[in-house]
């Protein structure tokens, strides 16, 4: 059976794969996914799309003001809920995201990419 190396990790890939099973390199480039509307490009690393949301607090924090003090659980999820408004890069943890469809993500792309 013929083998292909990925050029990302360097593992062998049968010849006919799409992606790599190790790293999910994709191979053809007429394969590969263009970015939806609502994408967002990471200014200081140029990743698109990896990003989460920042929640401030902790989750146990918040389990315990509910399990032992209900009043303190309601006002302590509502702060949480209500900053938790930014998104923040899974790469580098950069909270300056910005969509990828304005002028400024496209020049971000073509600067990055």
């Amino acid at each position: 059976m013929q083998k292909k190396l990925c050029p990302k990790c360097a593992s062998e890939c049968p010849i006919k794969s799409l992606a790599c099973r190790e790293c999910g390199h994709i191979f053809d480039d007429s394969v590969k996914q263009r970015p939806s509307k609502n994408a967002l490009i990471c200014t200081e690393c140029g990743s698109i799309g990896n990003h989460k949301r920042n929640i401030r607090g902790h989750f146990f924090i918040e389990l315990i003001l509910w399990l032992c003090f209900l009043v303190p659980g309601i006002i302590y999820t509502t702060w949480r809920v209500s900053s938790a408004k930014k998104n923040k890069c899974k790469i580098c943890g950069g909270i300056e995201l910005i969509p990828l469809n304005t002028p400024r993500g496209q020049k971000l792309q073509l600067e990055f990419h």
